[in-house]
């Protein structure tokens, strides 16, 4: 995947070499682009496993805490004009982050120890698109949506859902106009800030935000 993005990165710089005519295209009104992208991970929060002994005390077993790997997958969206600079998005994408426990104050001495899992994280959102004047062939935009979350783990034996949200925006750069219905004819490159909560978390405090990136190539319907 990281090949995939890298290769992306390079269509967009040399798509805006000083070859590339800058005579901005005609904006179609459905655009369908899929490309790679990488979501951050962070700390979600700790817990304790506890026992009550038969005085009614509570004592700590152990300690957790708990943190997910960034993830690399693949990502599309599907937008539709409703205005001159405003569309309804629909969007999905697939990653491999892995979440991981770590293990202290183990009431028995046992050394700290982190446990880890893959999982497949897959996330459905809706949203709106506002783009600005374009500058030549580059189109920026400003981007929000909230969605649907899902973590199945390796094993295929867990599941959870959750919700998600995404803030942020971009750039469209479009080297040629429409040839064909499935022949790439631009780049989007997109950032933004993904707020979840929910999902296969241990922890008391499931809420976590990190930063997310994508680059795709641009079809026309």
């Amino acid at each position: 995947m990281k090949l995939v993005i890298a290769a992306l990165v390079v269509a967009i710089t040399a798509a805006a070499s000083p070859s590339a005519a800058q005579t901005p295209p005609s904006q179609p009104r459905v655009l369908v682009d899929v490309g790679g992208t990488l979501l951050g991970g962070g700390a979600v929060g700790s817990a304790d496993a506890t026992y009550t002994t038969s005085t009614g005390a509570s004592f700590t077993l152990f300690s957790t805490a708990q943190s997910w790997s960034s993830g690399e997958g693949i990502i599309g969206h599907l937008e539709i004009r409703v205005a001159p600079r405003v569309a309804l998005e629909i969007s999905g994408d697939w990653t491999r982050p892995e979440i991981r426990s770590k293990i202290t104050s183990d009431f028995e001495g046992a050394a700290d120890t982190t446990a880890t899992q893959r999982v497949s994280q897959f996330r459905a959102n809706g949203g709106v698109v506002v783009s600005f004047a374009p500058r030549g062939r580059w189109t920026p935009f400003a981007r929000g949506a909230v969605g649907w979350l899902r973590h199945l783990s390796s094993d295929n034996t867990l599941y959870q859902d959750g919700v998600t949200a995404d803030l942020g925006g971009g750039v469209r750069y479009a080297w040629r106009e429409k040839a064909g219905h499935v022949t790439p004819y631009g780049v989007r490159a997109d950032f933004w800030l993904n707020a979840r909560s929910g999902g296969l978390d241990l922890a008391k405090q499931s809420r976590i935000v990190t930063p997310g990136f994508s680059v795709a190539f641009i079809l026309k319907l």
